[in-house]
């Protein structure tokens, strides 16, 4: 995300980002603030109350790069995740919510927005994630499942 946030603003273009931690945000996006007054709006797919209309009001495009939390040793191998910032969490039921949380706020205030998903090959190329016994398909960062749900649930909201 912070590629795009920097791409965008090196182009002119007014930006706004959605991040979760303001220490962090202030380190990759270079933000002195990092508050509203510059764009930035703190808040946590997962947790639908968290993403406030304000982040979202007066904007007509959202890019979507979000990722989950999946640490490997060694990769892609004995994945896990913190409980909440799994691939499910974050690529499905996340995905959704910001997607959710952008159609009310654009629909109220623009009109209808427009949505660019950063998404992953894993979602059509099978065999992409670790097939073997043990294997724990809700931590794998390679399975591009619940990024696909996401990508369905976005066609689908018209």
């Amino acid at each position: 995300g912070s590629r795009i946030y920097h791409l965008l603003k090196s182009n002119g273009t007014a930006v706004n980002a959605l991040v979760r931690n303001a220490t962090k945000a202030r380190q990759v996006l270079g933000c002195m603030r990092c508050d509203s007054r510059e764009g930035i709006f703190i808040g946590d797919v997962t947790q639908p109350q968290t993403l406030v209309p304000e982040a979202f009001e007066r904007t007509g495009v959202i890019v979507i790069a979000t990722g989950p939390d999946v640490s490997c040793d060694p990769y892609p191998q004995n994945c896990t995740c913190p409980k909440g910032a799994c691939p499910v969490d974050v690529d499905w039921h996340g995905n959704k919510n910001l997607i959710t949380a952008f159609a009310l706020t654009s629909a109220s205030s623009i009109g209808l927005g427009r949505v660019l998903m950063v998404s992953s090959d894993c979602t059509t190329y099978p065999g992409c994630s670790d097939p073997s016994p043990g294997h724990d398909p809700m931590t794998d960062p390679l399975n591009g499942h619940f990024k696909l749900d996401a990508e369905a649930f976005l066609m689908s909201s018209g």
